[in-house]
Formats: structure tokens, sequence, C-alpha cells
């Protein structure tokens, strides 16, 4: 009879033990959740980790899985973003045809990593490179490395390298200033 009532006694014990833990799974999932929706990607990561280290749950390491590809892929369109604003910055010190040509060459090679960047996948990095390449400032920025290259290439006497590298300046300061990186792509 002793023995009996320590089996009841340990089972409704380890049964409290195993809802808590169910229970703390739900809230760290809906936690992790919540991160992510405010684009709190390292909350979320870390906040699902948790979850599954209290139990190994199919969905949980999938959505665990897929901010973690997202976080990848923020990271690789911040760096080209970020390629870009440092092109806009030293565009100031071009004084050269052959600089202005290294600069047009630079810029170019930083679009084609924006055009070749993946949209398939529904997420924020997809949408904001959608925005950001079928916008008109990445069109005009686009025909103005084409513009200047060829009149500077046919020699043109109207055209001034100097003028010539803040104009394309100033079309990539439209394009960053009308697509700033979006909330969540700078942690």
């Amino acid at each position: 009879m002793f023995n009996i009532r320590k089996l009841i006694l340990i089972s409704a014990v380890l049964i409290t033990l195993i809802g808590c833990s169910n229970n703390r799974f739900s809230n760290l999932i809906s936690q992790a959740e919540s991160h992510y929706k405010d684009a709190e990607y390292a909350s979320a990561i870390a906040v699902y980790e948790k979850a599954l280290d209290i139990k190994e749950d199919k969905e949980a390491r999938s959505a665990l899985e897929k901010i973690e590809k997202e976080v990848t892929r923020i990271q690789d369109m911040r760096d080209t973003y970020n390629k870009l604003n440092t092109a806009r910055q030293e565009h100031v010190n071009i004084i050269s045809k052959q600089e202005l040509f290294d600069f047009i060459n630079d810029v170019r090679g930083i679009l084609i990593e924006v055009n070749n960047f993946d949209t398939k996948p529904d997420d924020l990095p997809s949408y904001f490179v959608d925005k950001f390449r079928d916008s008109y400032e990445y069109e005009y920025l686009t025909r103005a490395l084409e513009i200047v290259e060829g009149t500077h290439t046919i020699g043109l006497k109207s055209s001034n390298v100097v003028s010539d590298a803040d104009k394309i300046g100033k079309y990539i300061d439209d394009l960053l200033e009308k697509y700033p990186l979006p909330h969540g792509f700078n942690s």
C-alpha cells in the first residue's frame, strides 16, 4: 500500500512537471513568434532555441530554420546596400576619367548583386529587394551609368568627370533615401 501511494505521488509530480514544461514551451513559441513579427530576429532565434531545449518540435524547428535563412539573406542584402552607400560616399574623390569608369563599374557590379538576389522566398528581404530594384530611382541610376559611361567613352566635349560623378552620386542618394533599410535589417 505504501509503494502504491509513492507511485501515485511520483506520477502526479511527473504529470505536473510535464504540464508545466508544455506550458513553458507554448509561451516561448508565442514569444518567438512575436519577436519575429517585430523583426527582432536575434531574439526570435534565441527564444526558439530555448523552446527547443525544452521539447523538440517539427514546427518550431522549421520556423527556426526559416528565420536563420532569412537572417542570412538580410545580411547579404545589408552588405550589398552598404557597398552602394560606400560607393556613394567615395564619388566625391573622382577627378579622372579612369576613376569615373572604375566608379561606374563598381556601382554596376553592386547593381548586378541586387539583380541576382533571389526573391522567390516569401520574406522581408525579397519584398524589399523587389521594391528597391523595381523603383524609378533604381532605373534612373542604371540609365545614368550607361549615359555617363557612353558620353565619356565617345569623348563628348560637354562631359565633365566631376559633375558626372556627382550626378551618379545624386541618383544613388535618391535611391538610398527613398528605400532605407527596413527595421530588422540593421541588427
